[in-house]
C-alpha cells in the first residue's frame, strides 16, 4: 500500500511549516492526507489510469488463431484450448497430421 496520497486542498490549512491553499495539489503521508480528507479540508485526487502498452509485434494476430483453432478443430474432431498460442496450435496439428499419415 503506498505511503503518500495525493489530495487536493478545498479549503487553506496550515500544515506544518507552510501554508496550503484551497485548490492546490499536494502529496502527503496517509495518515495526514485522511484525517484532512475526514476534516473536509481537502479531497482525494483520483488516479488517472494508464493504458497498458499495445502487445508486442512478435504475438501473432487474432484472426490467425481462429483459423488455427478451426483447423485443429477438423483435423482433431475436438475444441483446442483456447489458452494455447499460434506456435503450439501449428505443432499439434503437424502431429495429428503426422500420426494419421502413418
Amino acid at each position: 500500500m503506498p505511503r503518500y496520497m495525493t489530495v487536493q486542498m478545498t479549503r487553506d490549512h496550515s500544515y506544518r511549516d507552510r501554508e496550503l491553499r484551497a485548490g492546490e495539489t499536494v502529496e502527503l503521508p496517509r495518515r495526514d492526507a485522511a484525517l484532512l480528507v475526514a476534516g473536509r479540508k481537502a479531497r482525494k485526487v483520483r488516479e488517472v489510469a494508464v493504458a497498458p502498452p499495445p502487445p508486442a509485434a512478435s504475438s501473432p494476430p487474432i484472426d490467425e488463431r481462429i483459423a488455427l483453432r478451426a483447423e485443429y478443430e477438423q483435423v482433431l474432431g475436438k475444441a483446442p484450448f483456447m489458452g494455447w498460442s499460434a506456435d503450439l496450435l501449428r505443432e499439434k496439428i503437424a502431429a495429428a497430421k503426422a500420426e494419421s499419415e502413418s
